[in-house]
């Protein structure tokens, strides 16, 4: 339960707070303030904080890679419809 704050940190940073710099509000985004400020939190006052917060983080990262690597290798080559 605790290393997926690291994934919904990297969620919300950056799948709706950078967008929001980048490009405007996008549905989402306010609430990923606070999922950040707590993820962090969660992840502050765990054990081993550094590495922890370091693998937990890292986890979330290579997920979304994983992720959104197969479902773009998916679309592209079963030509689903991009939306």
């Amino acid at each position: 339960g605790i290393c997926n704050w690291g994934m919904c940190i990297v969620n919300a940073l950056g799948g709706h707070l950078l967008p929001w710099v980048l490009m405007g509000y996008n549905p989402g985004a306010f609430q990923s303030l606070f999922q950040v400020a707590f993820g962090i939190f969660v992840l502050a006052t765990c054990p081993g904080t550094c590495r922890f917060a370091a693998v937990a983080i890292l986890d979330g990262v290579l997920f979304h890679v994983i992720v959104f690597g197969v479902a773009t290798s998916l679309a592209i080559k079963l030509d689903w419809p991009t939306e």
